[in-house]
């Protein structure tokens, strides 16, 4: 039997993790709007006195409702119920054609639908107040209803027609001088920038907000824009003054009490954390996140909180865990209409279906969240969906196909500014390079990730470039360099707590002491690899290092031992749908 050449692990930190906790702060226009303005008349002329009193009834008990939603201060969780029931009660009464309902009184319904996560719902009740306010020539209350309209139509995925939306209703703040609907408008159209991809822009018009908020003193509106200003330094990299910004949001949110902020704010530092790789710490605030959005029943909120724990489960091997944060966040992102979380959560369990082994699963959620990302115009989310497409072809050997996806997840990311997207798809470049044999060009896409990772203070990222890099070292035949690399990039993977990427770089090790001649410590560090992808169920990896284990029994002349370990790495080769190597098929496997 021939000798077999032991296959290096390259990291794959080349799928694109979804996070979308305590994303950017949307305003509504309206708020404060709950004020007990307008009115609901019922006709009573011909009308049969059982059906009056009725009427009667629900509008007495629905004004009951919305008053307490005013009045009540702390218990936000009773709000969402009492909105719930006030959305689903004028819901009711509006089909009433006896029942006239005001301009005013549908923006306060509108509110309390919105509240309750009832957008389909509030979305009508916002065009009937902009109805009524368009022929009374109400400019103030015309913005109110297009500026809500427009924060809706964010939360759903469609970004043109809430640019247009918001667009008209900055206009009539500027011209009626609403200082605090003007800066309000502009956290609105900097988040749909940022969507789009435009970071300058949204950039400036988040500080723009700012300006606006601290001249007018309104500390939530002060608080909502640093945090969207954070949220920039972090997606171009500067993760100090990402952290400086959002610990400046937390603090305002603590003093004016505004618990969903808060919780934002919280999440936003989570995904600081995470990148740094202070999963603890991460974990810590994520769960502080999700107790709060349970707390008050904010629904979008909950589903990114779990979303993103569901990621930290997945960097520590937790298969399990992570897929069932991501089902549940799916859920809930499902139910509120929320298009980008949706897409997010399916992102995220297609890399799950990836480590598992099953491509046609990974693949198809790919391809789902890549056709919402585009429906709603999300640049970045595009970008990542065409990465992770990428490394499912580069898996079944279509390496044209892999490079084109990835190319076009890397030119996305340099017009976005997405430095961490940028050093993910050049490093899936790099690994397309050096399988095809051009190191040099293998080893600069890899040097200029790594780069970009050290200098954005992305700790996973660095150590799967140092990964890549020590592969390339061994190739050229310094081992002496390629253990350095392999070690530090061992070193990383172990304190971040990233399970896989600590097994692929001990499974590397491996072959470095397996060139030297020292099979004993080869074998325990392929075995270590192996048991650790066995727990995570890595199903790839777990062939890899079968396959490695197989390479030693042979060197050492255990046929049959070498035999027993290639089979069991064929056959999951086989069940999961990745290429043989020829090596395999030429030997009868």
């Amino acid at each position: 039997m021939a000798e077999r050449s032991g296959v290096d692990q390259n990291i794959p930190g080349t799928d694109n993790t979804q996070i979308n906790s305590g994303e950017d702060t949307i305003v509504a226009t309206s708020q404060g709007a709950m004020a007990a303005k307008g009115n609901i008349s019922i006709i009573n002329q011909g009308i049969d006195p059982k059906e009056y009193a009725q009427l009667l009834a629900e509008k007495i008990i629905l004004e009951g409702k919305l008053s307490q939603i005013r009045n009540e201060k702390n218990d936000v969780a009773e709000i969402v119920k009492v909105a719930m029931e006030a959305s689903k009660l004028a819901e009711e009464l509006q089909k009433n054609e006896r029942v006239e309902i005001s301009a005013e009184k549908y923006i306060e319904l509108g509110n309390a639908s919105q509240v309750a996560g009832r957008l389909w719902v509030a979305e009508g009740q916002y065009k009937q107040a902009l109805r009524t306010f368009t022929l009374k020539e109400d400019k103030k209350g015309k913005a109110r209803s297009l500026g809500s309209l427009g924060a809706i139509s964010i939360i759903r995925g469609d970004p043109e027609k809430s640019e247009r939306l918001l667009q008209e209703c900055l206009a009539i703040m500027k011209e009626i001088g609403d200082r605090q609907g003007e800066a309000k408008s502009l956290i609105n159209l900097g988040l749909i920038a940022k969507t789009r991809g435009d970071i300058d822009e949204a950039e400036r018009l988040y500080q723009e907000s700012l300006d606006l908020m601290k001249e007018i003193g309104d500390r939530q509106g002060e608080a909502s824009s640093l945090n969207n200003l954070g949220n920039i330094a972090k997606t171009r990299g500067d993760i100090d003054e990402a952290e400086r910004l959002q610990q400046e949001s937390l603090t305002i949110m603590k003093e004016i009490g505004d618990r969903r902020g808060e919780a934002g704010s919280l999440g936003n530092l989570g995904n600081i954390a995470v990148a740094q790789g202070a999963l603890d710490e991460a974990e810590r605030l994520h769960q502080e996140s999700l107790t709060i959005m349970k707390e008050i029943g904010g629904r979008k909120g909950e589903a990114s909180s779990l979303n993103s724990l569901g990621i930290i489960a997945k960097i520590r091997g937790n298969l399990e865990g992570a897929e069932r944060l991501y089902q549940e966040s799916l859920a809930i992102d499902k139910e509120i209409g929320d298009r980008g979380g949706e897409a997010n959560s399916l992102n995220n369990l297609g890399i799950i279906a990836k480590i598992r082994g099953n491509l046609e699963g990974a693949e198809r959620l790919y391809q789902e969240s890549l056709d919402i990302m585009k429906e709603i115009g999300d640049r970045r989310g595009e970008a990542s969906s065409l990465n992770n497409l990428g490394t499912i072809a580069k898996i079944r050997g279509d390496l044209d196909e892999a490079e084109r996806l990835h190319q076009e997840s890397l030119t996305i990311m340099k017009e976005i500014d997405g430095r961490k997207g940028e050093a993910i798809s050049l490093n899936s470049l790099g690994l397309i390079a050096n399988t095809r044999g051009d190191i040099d060009e293998a080893e600069r896409l890899h040097q200029e990730s790594l780069d970009i990772n050290k200098e954005i203070g992305d700790r996973q990222g660095e150590a799967s470039s140092l990964n890549s890099l020590g592969n390339i070292a061994k190739t050229r035949g310094d081992i002496d360099e390629a253990e350095r690399l392999q070690q530090e990039s061992l070193t990383i993977m172990k304190e971040i707590g990233d399970r896989q990427g600590e097994a692929n770089s001990l499974n590397n090790l491996g072959l470095i002491a397996k060139t030297r001649g020292a099979l004993d410590e080869a074998e325990r560090l392929h075995q270590e690899s192996l048991t650790i992808m066995k727990e995570i169920g890595y199903r790839e990896g777990e062939a890899n290092s079968l396959g490695n284990l197989g390479e030693i029994a042979q060197t050492r002349g255990a046929l049959d031992e070498a035999r027993s370990f290639y089979t069991e790495c064929v056959r999951i080769r086989r069940e999961i749908g990745i290429p043989i190597d020829q090596w395999f098929t030429e030997n009868g496997y």
